[in-house]
């Protein structure tokens, strides 16, 4: 990723915008953008419009650019948030990552949004919101619960998030039960409490990791994974 310090960072930023809107589809220099607005060379006001685009590479790219920018790009979240429910799963997958990139104080509320996508239509969506709900502080779920019990959204997602973040969640029992229940949204919420519980004992994830159902299976192997490259990467700097 190019770093301009030159003072042509504006002018070369210009040129790029420029010619992302000559041909929005077939524009791909997203890294350059990305520096640019790394380095304050363009204003986040120009990511926000490129989030309203109509071209779906466009979105792409614009969410990719947000995920980067992390924090600094907080105040862009209800841009991002209008994605989450996008037509095209990759959309839908690269909105809610982008998202739980941006949170910062005060906004984790807006982590709910991550939660819907436990309901999503889409495996690879669903296990993406499980991963993340997995790997969020437990203020993000306790903050996301009284936003979801402000807006009376969805009973059921509010009833699996009281007892993810309550005693129950960190109750074996509960989350065998959980894990093998006919209910999809409770199994998810059960390898989403299996996948934090794991750092107490790994085996109820594994056992997840076994499951018939192709979002719970993909989210618990993916957990276990990423635990494995964590416990390499301390061993390696010890």
């Amino acid at each position: 990723m190019t770093a301009y310090t030159n003072g042509d960072g504006p002018r070369i930023g210009a040129a790029l915008l420029a010619k992302l809107r000559d041909d929005p589809d077939g524009f791909c220099q997203y890294n350059e953008l990305l520096a640019l607005f790394m380095g304050g060379e363009l204003p986040l006001v120009s990511l926000r419009e490129l989030l309203r685009h109509p071209s779906e590479p466009v979105v792409a790219g614009s969410l990719f650019i947000a995920e980067e920018l992390g924090p600094r790009a907080s105040g862009l979240a209800d841009e991002i948030i209008g994605h989450v429910g996008n037509k095209n799963p990759r959309i839908r997958i690269s909105a809610i990552e982008a998202l739980n990139g941006v949170i910062s104080e005060g906004l984790e509320c807006k982590f709910a949004s991550v939660i819907a996508g436990m309901r999503d239509g889409d495996p690879h969506c669903r296990k993406i919101a499980m991963l993340l709900m997995i790997r969020a502080p437990e203020e993000w779920l306790h903050e996301s619960l009284r936003s979801l019990e402000a807006h009376d959204c969805d009973p059921a997602l509010r009833a699996g998030l009281e007892e993810l973040v309550g005693a129950t969640g960190r109750d074996v029992s509960w989350i065998e039960k959980s894990l093998a229940s006919d209910d999809p949204l409770v199994r998810r919420f059960g390898v989403v409490a299996a996948g934090r519980y794991a750092t107490t004992d790994q085996r109820l994830l594994e056992v997840a990791a076994l499951s018939q159902y192709p979002d719970v299976q993909m989210c618990a192997a993916a957990q276990i994974k990423f635990l494995s490259m964590n416990r390499r990467a301390r061993q390696g700097r010890s």
